[in-house]
């Protein structure tokens, strides 16, 4: 537990310095198939989506018919496709 407080303490330090940009970078560097196009399913419909990077609110970015589209938490799903 005090591992994760120091972490989180760390990195809130670094977004008071001004870090925010850095640490979005880091982020989306760690992000799961980021600008990679792969199947989503939104709305129990399956599309064609390429993960383009979040927004100010946290929401997932998708591109989806050459339409940016922004998603809360589980409105989208990522289909493992065999």
């Amino acid at each position: 537990v005090n591992k994760l407080l120091e972490n989180l303490e760390r990195r809130y330090l670094t977004l008071r310095a001004g870090a925010a940009e850095a640490q979005k970078r880091e982020y989306l560097q760690h992000l799961y198939r980021y600008q990679e196009w792969h199947t989503f399913e939104v709305n129990g419909q399956k599309v064609k989506g390429q993960i383009t990077g979040i927004d100010i609110a946290g929401r997932l970015a998708l591109l989806i018919e050459q339409k940016l589209q922004f998603f809360q938490f589980q409105e989208v799903k990522f289909v493992i496709e065999e």
